[in-house]
């Protein structure tokens, strides 16, 4: 049973998983935003139930920037509804249902509280957070043998002769790459925190633009 997380700081970000604490903790360091409090919610399922415990504590009402971020998976669009439906399910002072994904409108000032959303990978595609950082293995020298290796399990590694199919090919890719990377859990959190990304890469611009607009 995961313990009672409290607020303690004005801004807030909940993420999915303690991984994603993790890799948003290191990416706020980077851009020097301090007193950000990532919460992870134990899920993508569990936005809904953790949101409306934390809106209940009485630090709640002192927070006045509150981001959201999760994964597409299937359809960004979805994605976003999902978040919506768990925050207009708390009893709150402010609503999230005019952000949208189009033309940078997924930050607002609602009630004197700034809300905002990101879907990963990009906002528009389906897909999560370990697809951007695929995209930055494809900059890394390695990426062609990470590639090779995955076509190889494909190809060869079904029964009775039939292709291999992931139960999460994106996440498998990024596992292979990391391997490489660290000799301990090869963990995009983890990653992130002994410094394998680099985060000048332009495949985080956009997830960086986010970050600033919504907490610097």
């Amino acid at each position: 049973m995961r313990s009672l997380i409290n607020i303690e700081k004005t801004s807030i970000l909940l993420v999915e998983g303690k991984d994603e604490v993790n890799f948003f903790d290191m990416l706020l360091k980077f851009l020097n935003i301090p007193n950000v409090q990532s919460i992870d919610v134990g899920g993508v399922y569990n936005f809904k139930n953790k949101f409306s415990v934390l809106s209940k504590q009485e630090k709640f009402r002192d927070v006045d920037k509150i981001a959201f971020i999760r994964d597409a998976d299937k359809q960004a669009e979805s994605a976003l509804d999902s978040l919506k439906s768990s925050v207009q399910s708390a009893d709150v002072r402010f609503s999230i249902n005019d952000i949208s994904l189009a033309n940078n409108n997924n930050i607002k000032d609602i009630n004197g509280v700034c809300c905002g959303i990101y879907i990963m990978p990009d906002n528009q595609s389906s897909g999560m957070l370990e697809d951007l950082c695929i995209k930055y293995m494809k900059t890394d020298s390695i990426c062609h043998c990470v590639e090779k290796y995955i076509s190889c399990v494909r190809n060869n590694g079904g029964k009775n002769g039939e292709k291999f199919e992931f139960k999460n090919e994106s996440k498998s890719i990024i596992f292979s790459y990391l391997s490489t990377k660290l000799a301990d859990s090869p963990s995009i959190g983890r990653a992130a925190q002994k410094n394998v990304f680099d985060f000048n890469n332009k495949c985080f611009c956009d997830i960086k633009n986010f970050l600033s607009k919504m907490f610097s």
